[in-house]
């Protein structure tokens, strides 16, 4: 796997991003008899444009000595098809969300709050590629929802909380720019003017039950049951590469202890065959494992903490295949990595049994912090944090190339803080091992990793007022 660190390819300008935004929020509270009363009102508004050379690199019409080792390259780094640039616009983004929550305000033993939410956004998505030109789509969502919930405290030990919750959402997609007289242009090729209009909704009901036990103040016991909700989706970028928008339905999410299933549960299938996204669902998506945390007071000094989890996934749905690598039957190419998947045609991959894509099978994590006393007002200390990922599929399919194990990143801190004035000065490393983890892939045209941020050395200030 290769990955060409600055990314400036030969047609992106260093792959340049600007977004601005701006927004206000307003939070109200009002106290009532034995009750408190919430609102919460938000608006916000965005626009901004990312260009990326997503090949990363430079495909060569005519052979050169690119790498300086005295070997004319025809594609420069690796096999590299065609140039893939892409832009992408995001215009008038507009978001309004409300919620308001009546809860008690008791020391009863029972406790119980009720609420609705709503949001309402829109926007507008330009992408621009170097095949079909510019294509225009508009996405509007809305969202509702009415919920309750209650806990119980049976003893000075065990609590039970049980809720409730009916969320609606609905979704619409139009292929092209929608301006405020509702007037839709289409941009780019003529064939995307055929394409109906999408609008999916739905409604669910999603609940939960759980109890807490205290062992000791400083152990508990839990359980959950529960039934989740999350809303269809509309994926619309394929339409400026002259494809078909995709829809997800919605899924459903069944959890217990250490255990959940998923049902239809949606996927980006991104990649592949070509440079676009579809939306899929699999019949279920399965996932089991535990979580601990610890913390360690060694001394007046030192603090150690540590995380581990373990987290089996597996998508069940004996029919599901996708594209791998640059397999596309049209052109007869089967891809270029490794596939263990079975492949029925030769081309498609099935992922029946896969794990889901970025979900690390391990986690661990550790901190360490010693503090020297500085006078009566400050301290001097040490921080160092560490994060360990375990074996991780970047897509749907299973192969050598898109599947990392064993990756890691350590930080570093010096500083002073000072409580009595409220400010803080540190020295701060990231990823001082620097290490380069590959986080993300682009598979469609040849095998390019995106990898971490290098090491980075540097000066934190902080001070707070209150």
């Amino acid at each position: 796997m290769y990955y060409d660190g600055d990314l400036d390819g030969n047609g992106a300008d260093n792959n340049p991003q600007s977004y601005e935004n701006y927004g206000a929020s307003l939070k109200l509270e009002f106290g009532l008899d034995n009750m408190s009363l919430t609102s919460i009102t938000a608006y916000e508004q965005a626009e901004g444009s990312s260009l990326g050379d997503i090949d990363g690199g430079v495909v060569l019409s005519e052979a050169a000595d690119v790498n300086g080792d005295g070997t004319p390259e025809t594609t420069f780094p690796g096999f590299i098809p065609f140039d893939a640039v892409t832009q992408d616009n995001l215009d008038d983004l507009e978001q309004f969300t409300q919620e308001i929550r009546l809860a008690s305000d008791t020391k009863d033993a029972m406790s119980w709050q009720v609420g609705a939410f709503y949001n309402d956004s829109s926007f507008n998505v330009t992408s621009i590629d170097g095949f079909f030109g510019a294509t225009t789509v508009f996405h509007e969502n809305t969202t509702w929802a009415v919920f309750g919930q209650s806990s119980y405290e049976v003893n000075d030990k065990l609590n039970i909380t049980g809720g409730l919750r009916y969320t609606h959402d609905d979704k619409t997609l139009i292929v092209g720019d929608q301006n405020v007289d509702g007037f839709a242009l289409v941009i780019g090729a003529a064939s995307v003017q055929d394409y109906e209009d999408i609008n999916v909704d739905d409604g669910q009901i999603s609940w939960e039950l759980s109890a807490n036990y205290k062992l000791n103040p400083d152990t508990s016991l839990f359980a959950r049951l529960a039934n989740g909700f999350r809303a269809q989706t509309i994926q619309g970028r394929d339409v400026a590469f002259e494809g078909a928008p995709s829809v997800a339905d919605a899924e459903t999410i069944n959890s217990a202890v250490f255990y959940y299933q998923i049902d239809d549960i949606q996927f980006s299938a991104i990649g592949g065959g070509a440079n676009n996204t579809a939306l899929v669902n699999a019949d279920k998506g399965v996932g089991y494992g535990f979580e601990i945390d610890a913390q360690h007071l060694v001394n007046d000094y030192l603090t150690l903490t540590a995380g581990y989890s373990y987290n089996n996934t597996e998508i069940q749905d004996d029919i599901l295949t996708v594209l791998p690598c640059g397999a596309n039957p049209d052109f007869g190419a089967t891809g270029n990595c490794t596939v263990f998947d079975p492949r029925p045609d030769g081309f498609r991959a099935s992922i029946d049994g896969n794990p889901f894509p970025q979900a690390p099978e391990t986690i661990f994590t550790f901190t360490a912090r010693y503090t020297t006393p500085v006078g009566d007002e400050g301290e001097l200390f040490v921080f160092t944090d560490w994060a360990f990922q375990g074996e991780t599929s970047l897509f749907l399919y299973d192969s050598t190339e898109f599947t990392t194990d064993g990756n890691y990143e350590g930080g570093l801190g010096i500083g002073y803080e000072n409580y009595e004035d409220n400010y803080s000065i540190a020295l701060f490393g990231r990823n001082i091992t620097d290490e380069e983890n590959v986080k993300g892939a682009v598979d469609f045209n040849n095998l390019t990793g995106i990898v971490n941020q290098p090491r980075i050395i540097g000066v934190e200030a902080k001070i707070s007022f209150y």
